[in-house]
């Protein structure tokens, strides 16, 4: 990879040669679109939000410059220079002001993982139609979103929401232009590329579930435990009632054992639930997400510990689930299993 680098002829804001030089030669609007972001003024923008967690490694990275480089050495390059900042787990930032010092770095020697990456293409080109050079800047991030555990904070502070849209993307592209056409074709270039990588490993789709909406699922049983338990119980309610001791019992004592039976119960069922709940809680909060990048050797051991770990708790869980419906099962059923050997 080369950097694009060619300069040529005057600096891009020149005096007039008129009388009343001194003042700034002004053609059209785009020379006063020019002139106003190199007083690093806010320029133009446009952001696409780019959908999906996708699978990046060095390839893919190198890739992508590849086709910036393709696609401005269609017009008049002045200057084309990236920046490269990958963000990594122990809130280290490397960052690189030039390709070639990016291809150099052996990413095989970094144990720790990838948490972001963002790279910016700092362009300058040439318009035939104009007097004065169109600064751009093409920024593509990957990673570094903001978390769901910060996003309401930063609902609260941010004053405008499309920040908060954009921080919590996983992907985005945006360009600062003076040429629109220009703008549209790095967007599309770049929103093309991104839907060509391979997704984020999942392994399999049930850790990925589990991880989204297991949650909801263990609230939904911290409610449902003191239900079974009460409909289990009354299973056992007539083998109670048939006994000579509960029969001899006045109507007034019959309630109170009957009601204390049903708040133990019901307490029973209530435990077991929030129980069960805080257990498969726990071991969700402790799944590991792949990574979504594959460039340190801290990538590949993290893809393979959270794929150890997670089919773990996984197996775990299907086995204690397993083991909960044949004790349910075999509890609801014994009742019929005792009238069955009273009978014989």
């Amino acid at each position: 990879m080369r950097e694009i680098s060619v300069s040529s002829g005057p600096s891009p804001i020149e005096p007039s040669s008129q009388p009343g030089g001194g003042r700034l030669s002004i053609a059209n609007l785009d020379d006063f679109k020019s002139v106003y972001c190199f007083l690093n003024t806010k320029p133009d923008s446009q952001i696409k939000l780019l959908k999906g967690v996708k699978r990046v490694d060095i390839d893919d990275i190198h890739e992508l410059n590849t086709k910036v480089e393709r696609k401005l050495y269609n017009h008049s390059v002045v200057t084309a220079i990236p920046n490269i900042q990958v963000t990594l787990a122990s809130h280290e930032i490397k960052e690189y002001s030039n390709w070639q010092e990016f291809s150099r770095t052996d990413w095989n020697l970094i144990p720790d993982t990838v948490d972001g990456l963002t790279i910016t293409w700092q362009i300058v080109i040439n318009n035939s139609n104009t007097s004065i050079p169109q600064p751009h800047v093409l920024k593509v991030r990957i990673g570094n979103e903001v978390p769901p555990k910060d996003a309401l904070q930063l609902l609260m502070s941010a004053d405008n929401p499309d920040e908060l849209m954009q921080l919590s993307s996983p992907s985005l592209c945006r360009v600062d232009f003076v040429n629109s056409m220009l703008a549209e074709e790095l967007l599309d270039l770049v929103e093309k590329w991104h839907g060509a990588l391979l997704s984020a490993p999942r392994q399999n789709p049930f850790p990925f579930f589990l991880h989204r909406h297991g949650m909801h699922i263990t609230e939904f049983w911290r409610f449902l435990a003191p239900i079974l338990f009460l409909l289990i119980a009354s299973r056992y309610a007539d083998l109670l009632v048939k006994t000579q001791w509960f029969g001899s019992l006045s109507l007034e004592m019959k309630v109170l054992y009957s009601s204390i039976v049903f708040v133990a119960v019901y307490k029973a069922g209530s435990y077991a639930g929030h129980k069960g709940e805080a257990i498969v809680d726990t071991g969700i909060k402790r799944m590991k997400a792949p990574p979504a990048f594959s460039i340190t050797k801290g990538d590949r051991k993290r893809l393979s510990d959270a794929t150890e770990k997670n089919s773990k708790f996984v197996r775990d869980l299907i086995i204690q689930i397993i083991l909960a419906f044949l004790g349910f099962g075999i509890t609801a059923y014994a009742p019929s299993l005792l009238r069955f050997v009273f009978r014989m």
